[in-house]
């Protein structure tokens, strides 16, 4: 993690230059724990499962409209643009995000990229159908600077490279650290062996042991190694981040793994120079 500094403050608003640009995988924290990616509805809690959405209203809404009769007035095409919507409908034992696209002021509906044809979506996860069990879908939509307001909020504006905040309540820009994460892999194992890694906490810290082999992370905290928001995403499985392990004989063990939120963001591949070596273990 970087730690940023020298802020400047405007009705609340916290401004960090930052030197590099953010992807969907950046997140911030503030004394080591995580803020929120600026959304609506707000969330007040820390809990991390508790997503806090808002009610799909299932008459009007489709597989690419969300429909909302208490969307914020300063809801517009333009200002959210660079958004996407979290959302968990129907069936609602799997969630997916999509991009927004636009808004219907009238309808009241948020337009959304959406996935084609998918039947994952169409006949299993349609925010159109309340389910017989679960009742209506819920959702949020994240990532506009119009979004930006509740304690705790945070958003990265692409055109300038700033990184704009609300602290969170009982915290100040005069102690507190904030800081984002800036390396793609902290702990990097790739076509390493027989390494062990005893005791050692880490924060913010994606680890790869691809192409690895007798490799052994144990006795230690694995906090908030990965997070990702913004895609149009089904089931994706990331690759590329978080905790990857390829290879063979490498395990994490008695280790605390604590995550933001992201789509599977622990990758275990059961190949190996294309045999199948299931030899890794967490």
């Amino acid at each position: 993690m970087d730690e940023m500094n020298n802020p400047v403050e405007s009705d609340g608003v916290f401004t960090y230059n930052v030197g590099f640009n953010f992807t969907i995988e950046n997140f911030v924290l503030c004394d080591g724990d995580p803020l929120t990616l600026a959304r609506w509805p707000n969330k007040t809690s820390t809990k991390l499962l508790d997503p806090e959405a808002a009610i799909i209203v299932n008459k009007g809404s489709f597989p690419t409209g969300i429909v909302n009769l208490n969307f914020p007035l300063n809801f517009n095409s333009e200002s959210l643009k660079g958004t996407a919507v979290w959302a968990n409908a129907e069936s609602k034992w799997n969630c997916w995000t999509s991009n927004v696209v636009g808004f219907d002021s009238i309808s009241k509906i948020i337009l959304l990229k959406g996935f084609g044809d998918s039947w994952w979506v169409k006949e299993r996860h349609n925010p159109k159908r309340a389910h017989r069990h679960y009742g209506n879908g819920i959702f949020y939509v994240a990532g506009a600077e119009v979004l930006l307001g509740a304690p705790g909020e945070w958003f990265f504006k692409k055109e300038n490279h700033q990184l704009k905040l609300n602290f969170p309540k009982g915290k100040d820009a005069t102690t507190s650290v904030i800081s984002v994460n800036k390396r793609k892999w902290t702990i990097d194992f790739r076509n390493c062996s027989f390494i062990e890694v005893d005791g050692l906490d880490t924060v913010g810290a994606p680890i790869t042991f691809q192409n690895a082999s007798s490799c052994i992370v144990k006795n230690g905290v694995i906090k908030y190694f990965y997070y990702s928001f913004g895609n149009n995403s089904i089931m994706g499985i990331t690759k590329n981040s978080g905790i990857l392990l390829s290879g063979v004989k490498k395990s994490i063990e008695s280790t605390i793994i604590i995550n933001i939120e992201g789509k599977q963001s622990i990758f275990i591949r059961s190949l190996y120079k294309n045999k199948r070596a299931n030899t890794n273990s967490i």
